[in-house]
């Protein structure tokens, strides 16, 4: 395991949060007005999907790299360390997408 491949679940996350609010405030006129507040939703359901996929490939990349010794010494701490990261920024933003989601099923959406 690379620690190339160790950066892409690190990032993965925040920018599906990136992607999920701004597209999520672009159909939200939309959705309103024509009816379609389903859309609102499927968006948050999609990007909480690929949240917990980052999630869970950087719990897997962390079990990778523990145990096996997979890396060099000074490459494996580093590995370990990016991998658990990649854990906790999946985890925080997972959490963030489930707070925008709050909203949306409270306030159904458009009120």
């Amino acid at each position: 395991m690379t620690l190339l491949r160790l950066w892409i679940p690190l990032g993965a996350a925040p920018l599906v949060w990136l992607t999920y609010l701004e597209s999520a405030n672009a159909i939200a006129p939309w959705g309103c007005a024509g009816g379609h507040r389903a859309m609102i939703a499927m968006a948050t359901v999609m990007a909480m999907l690929a949240v917990l996929g980052a999630c869970w490939v950087s719990w897997r990349a962390w079990r990778a790299v523990r145990p096996a010794g997979l890396l060099p010494h000074a490459d494996a701490q580093r590995g370990h360390f990016l991998a658990l990261s990649a854990v906790g920024v999946s985890t925080l933003f997972a959490l963030l997408v489930l707070a925008s989601a709050i909203p949306i099923v409270l306030r159904q959406a458009c009120e």
